[in-house]
């Protein structure tokens, strides 16, 4: 009760909840998603389990369908996709930086609020304001965000809860690719030089699975992928820190 009490008193001016985490720990999160503003266009829910790293610079997302995971480097501004049934992987620097639901940083404003277990993990609830709407999340001590619902940056509005934290030491390899899977470059065939007009393919048949017409091909700055913080439904604020906030 005091710590409730005390948790829902006026804030100093620019106080936040920890950014990121500041321990190792592996959270499963299930999450649900409205796509369109006024719509009922309510996804399935689903459930991803997030290793984060310590030193809140790395995090990797697993679906609990276990055929793909993503990388996020915030340092380098890398995303890494993973199939994991091609056993390959892709990586891109999107243009607008990471982008993703589990991470907190200083674009929005704060208002603390009380005190409540999540996962029978105690946590203290915050109120977000935001340029497109408002959200709540409520938040540990060492920074892991254990619950989150409201609208995020680009107006899109879900839902994410904790159901099970571990605390444990992640080996620095999980957040790397597997070093037996294949790395794809999209890139590549655009820089194959030109077939000789006796090479070419049968007309309408695209060896390389691309589009015909001749246009120049261009890789989006971030792709759709099933357990990414856009893509996937989940709660996403774009109030995430870059590189500039470390």
């Amino acid at each position: 009760m005091m710590l409730a009490c005390a948790g829902a008193s006026a804030a100093p001016v620019g106080e936040h909840p920890p950014l990121s985490p500041t321990r190792d720990a592996v959270v499963t999160y299930r999450f649900q998603a409205r796509l369109l503003q006024g719509k009922d266009a309510t996804v399935p829910e689903h459930q991803v389990t997030v290793s984060f790293a310590a030193s809140g610079d790395r995090l990797r997302i697993d679906p609990d369908d276990g055929q793909s995971a993503t990388i996020l480097d915030r340092p380098d501004q890398i995303m890494t996709l993973i199939s994991m049934k091609e056993r390959r992987y892709v990586q891109l620097r999107p243009l607008h930086g990471l982008h993703n639901p589990f991470f907190l940083g200083l674009g929005m404003t704060y208002h603390p609020g009380g005190t409540q277990q999540i996962a029978g993990v105690s946590c203290r609830d915050w109120a977000i304001d935001s340029p497109h709407g408002k959200a709540t999340a409520c938040v540990t001590e060492d920074g892991v965000i254990l619950a989150e619902d409201g609208v995020d940056a680009d107006g899109l509005t879900g839902h994410l809860q904790a159901v099970s934290v571990r605390y444990e030491d992640i080996p620095a390899d999980r957040f790397q690719p597997p070093a037996d899977f294949e790395k794809f470059n999209p890139l590549a065939k655009l820089k194959q030089p030109a077939q000789p007009a006796q090479a070419q393919p049968v007309p309408g048949a695209a060896l390389d699975g691309s589009a015909r017409g001749g246009a120049d091909a261009s890789v989006p700055d971030q792709p759709h992928s099933p357990d990414d913080s856009v893509g996937d439904g989940s709660v996403a604020h774009g109030d995430q820190p870059d590189s500039t906030e470390r």
